[in-house]
């Protein structure tokens, strides 16, 4: 894993550990009614928090397309050498013993 896929997973990470600690804050002091106040004038705070992790899910997502696209682009790479190569060893194997004889006759006369 790239560096900088492992940093951002780590936030990601870090997010959800943060999301799920306030969660069970909350859920404690949900007969606290000084608390949920309070809580209610940091619900500003809380959007822009619920922002940041819709982009970060948005992030996740493009990262995902980018490296199957890279890997889709790459099999197909590999499927043409592959059928490239195939298509040579074909026609090695079903080559005339005519032609084979010129060949080896012309190479013989490329290397004096």
């Amino acid at each position: 894993m790239k560096k900088t896929k492992f940093i951002f997973y780590l936030i990601f990470f870090l997010f959800h550990l943060f999301l799920f600690i306030f969660t069970l804050v909350v859920d404690k002091n949900r007969n606290d009614f000084d608390f949920l106040f309070s809580l209610q004038s940091q619900l500003a705070n809380l959007k822009y928090f619920a922002f940041f992790g819709l982009l970060l899910f948005l992030t996740d997502f493009l990262m995902a397309n980018l490296s199957i696209r890279s890997k889709r682009i790459e099999i197909e790479k590999l499927k043409s050498e592959h059928n490239a190569l195939k298509a040579k060893v074909f026609d090695l194997e079903h080559q005339t013993p005519d032609k084979k004889s010129t060949e080896v006759i012309i190479e013989e006369d490329d290397q004096s």
